[in-house]
Formats: structure tokens, C-alpha cells, sequence
């Protein structure tokens, strides 16, 4: 007998698509959030997707026209690169059958069949498969529910030489250092909580992918990674080339050494060697080591300010994603992990002074300052620890 099912459907509009899910309203009167979605959609997601868009614009300016989404759910994503990119090729996946359904019914919806052609396929045996037969995409993107890690290997071997890999991580608890020991399984990583966390595990999946990489003699450029809301956001251009894979071990890898009695932290570069316990030059506790992680910049300067002119202007999350690319070009150069405002305050027993007001001392004080685009109350500087507790405590008139 042939079996039916029923599931409620709304359609959706975001940036130039329109498109079918499972209807989120409905749910939440059920008692139930958008992870319970047969066909899922996240309109949390807006600005993942719009930088996505503004990324793969800049791919195509540079002739490299193809996409493959190897999650796509509802198939939004894959959709607005059809419409707001130049594309000349999408491949839209999902293991799903009831969602590849759904994803050929809004391509049809869209008229944008002579872009895109959707598979129902397990995404390590497709990515696995266009590998072996040559068909390698010029943008990947990888945004899976969780851990990208079962997946990375694979999406890595689908990225063709001189292509952009996008990874969505948001699995937090192991990539922020909560759960220590899931971090050490999953991520290969030791680690604790900080104040820092977020830019910790941005830091943590870059360095991870690295490594992965690494192992079929790739090598990793980020062009740009972000931290945004819930989740852990990295595209890096992937390159043939062992020698510039080890270089990036040696100078862009690396390790941090924190002290969690007063707060004071250092770097390490290079992951050939496990560095040494070291103690802390401010209050002579014994140092936590904390790595291997990424150190080097997460964003290149230049594609960072080209892609910033690409984001759609008509999404709703313009404002947002475009305030979060200035932020990143800023941070550029500046010393990895910023310092928390508020912690540091915590620490003295003063109020939080503002944040523009800190900026302002430290470089008119001969220091770089600037903010972190993960913590509003977060600074980047090259300025010692004490000369930040020096500037906080003569704001809150503690001195």
C-alpha cells in the first residue's frame, strides 16, 4: 500500500526567494521550536546566509561560478544564490527525501531550474562521489545542525584548488570550552571556558579545518569568520600545496597560555612543539595551555572590504551583517582574544566603564585598541593587562 503523509507547509519570502517549510507558527503552538521542523528553517540564520550571498558574489567576480549546499533543508540558501548571485551552477542536497521534495517544488516556485539541480544523497557519499569523478565545486558550503567534524573531510575533498569552503558550526558547549572533554574527542583541543570563549571556538574550527586539510596537503586562507548569535561561521580558500600547509602549522597555528586567577593571557605560535607550562608575569600563577587553535588572522583585509560592498542591500539583515564586516576589518592585525570589559571590571569591584571611553584612553596612550565584533563590551589591543585595569580603574574614579 502506498503510504502518504501530511505535513504543514508556509511559504516564506527572504531576500529574492520565496519559498516553502514547515510552518514555525504552527509549531511553537504546539509547544514545539524550529529544530521539531520536518522541512527546517531558521529565519535566525538571515545574516549567515546574507554574507553567504555577498561571499559568493565575490567568488563569481573572479569567474569561479559554481555552488554546491550540502545541507540545504528547505533549499533557501541554495535559492538566493540562484537569484542574487550570477551563478551558473547550484547543486542543492539533502539526505531528506521529504526535503529534497520540498526543494524541487521551490526551485520550480523561483524558475530557477536552469540553475539548480537538487540530489537526495548522504553528504559525505556525494561529496565523496563528485571528488572521485572530478566535479569538485568553486563554493562549498557546509551548514549542518551540530558539529560540522562527521562532515569535514569529505566537504574539504568537493572544494575545487582555489575555492571557498564555507563551515557553520553550533555546537557550542565543546567549541566554547564547556564541555572540555567533547572539545578534546570531537575538535582534538584542550581547553576551559574564558571570557573569550566565542572567539576561542571560532579560533578552534578554523584550526581545526586546518589540520583536516592539512592531511590530503591542502592548505587554508581564511577570507573571513565570524561569530553571530548562536553559532560559529568560517569560509576559508582552500589550496593545493604541502609545503604552504606545513608553513601554516609552523606560523599560523598555535597555542594560549591563560591564567584563571587575574586573567592575564599569552599566545604561542607554532604547533610542532607542545609548549612548556609557563607562569603568569602579572600575578606568578602557574599558566593553562590551551590549544592547539588557530592564532593568525580569521579575515583577509581585502576580500573582507570587497564583500562588504556585495551584501544584499534589500535582506533585512543588511544593517547587521555589514556592521559585522566593518567590525572584522578593524580587528585585523590586532593580537588574537580580546579583553572583556566587563570581567575586568568584575575583578577590580568598579562599574563597567564605556567602551568607547577605554578605546579612547589606550590610543591616546600610543596603544591599538579597537572593538571585537563577538562582545559589544569586548577590546582587542596590544596594550598590557595592567595598563587596561590602570585605564578601567581611573574611569570608574577608583584612582
Amino acid at each position: 500500500m502506498e503510504e502518504r503523509i501530511s505535513i504543514d507547509l508556509k511559504l516564506y519570502t527572504e531576500g529574492r526567494a520565496k519559498f516553502y517549510a514547515s510552518d514555525l507558527s504552527k509549531l511553537e503552538s504546539l509547544g514545539l521550536d524550529y529544530t521539531s521542523a520536518e522541512v527546517f528553517y531558521n529565519p535566525r540564520m538571515i545574516v549567515n546566509r546574507d554574507i553567504a550571498v555577498a561571499v559568493l558574489r565575490w567568488m563569481v567576480s573572479k569567474g569561479k561560478d559554481t555552488a554546491l549546499d550540502l545541507m540545504a533543508a528547505s533549499g533557501v540558501r541554495a535559492l538566493r544564490f540562484a537569484l542574487e548571485t550570477d551563478i551558473s551552477k547550484v547543486l542543492a542536497n539533502d539526505r531528506n527525501p521529504l526535503c529534497a521534495a520540498i526543494i524541487q517544488r521551490n526551485v520550480l516556485l523561483n524558475n530557477v531550474r536552469r540553475k539548480v539541480r537538487v540530489s537526495c544523497e548522504d553528504a559525505n557519499a556525494l561529496a565523496e562521489r563528485l571528488c572521485v569523478r572530478g566535479e569538485r565545486y568553486w563554493f562549498v558550503d557546509l551548514d549542518p545542525f551540530g558539529s560540522p567534524v562527521p562532515f569535514l573531510l569529505s566537504a574539504i575533498r568537493a572544494v575545487r584548488n582555489g575555492g571557498v569552503l564555507a563551515v557553520t558550526a553550533t555546537d557550542e558547549p565543546p567549541l566554547f570550552g564547556i564541555k572540555r572533554d567533547k572539545l578534546l574527542r570531537a575538535y582534538g583541543v584542550w581547553g576551559r571556558k574564558t571570557e573569550y570563549c566565542k572567539e576561542f571556538g571560532l579560533r578552534v574550527l578554523i584550526g581545526y579545518i586546518a589540520r583536516e586539510a592539512g592531511k590530503q596537503d591542502l592548505a587554508v586562507r581564511p577570507v573571513l569568520g565570524h561569530v553571530t548569535d548562536h553559532y560559529v561561521r568560517a569560509y576559508l580558500m582552500i589550496n593545493r600545496g604541502a609545503e604552504e600547509a606545513n608553513k601554516l602549522l609552523r606560523d599560523s597555528m598555535g597555542w594560549i597560555e591563560h591564567c584563571f586567577k587575574c586573567g592575564s593571557r599569552n599566545f604561542v605560535r607554532g604547533m610542532l612543539e607542545i609548549p612548556e607550562k609557563g607562569f603568569c608575569v602579572e600575578c606568578g600563577s602557574e599558566l593553562v595551555l590551551m590549544g592547539p587553535l588557530w592564532i593568525g588572522d580569521f579575515a583577509d583585509l581585502e576580500a573582507v572590504r570587497k564583500i562588504s560592498g556585495l551584501i544584499p542591500r534589500e535582506s533585512v539583515g543588511f544593517k547587521k551583517s555589514s556592521k559585522i564586516l566593518t567590525a572584522l576589518v578593524e580587528e585585523l592585525g590586532m593580537p588574537p582574544f580580546f579583553y572583556s570589559l566587563e570581567k575586568e571590571s568584575s575583578r577590580l569591584r568598579v562599574p563597567t566603564p564605556p567602551t568607547n571611553d577605554v578605546l579612547r584612553e589606550l590610543r591616546s596612550s600610543g596603544y591599538k585598541a579597537v572593538r571585537s565584533h563577538i562582545n559589544n563590551k569586548g577590546i582587542k589591543t596590544d596594550a598590557p593587562l595592567s595598563q587596561i585595569r590602570e585605564i578601567i580603574s581611573r574611569l570608574s574614579g577608583k584612582m
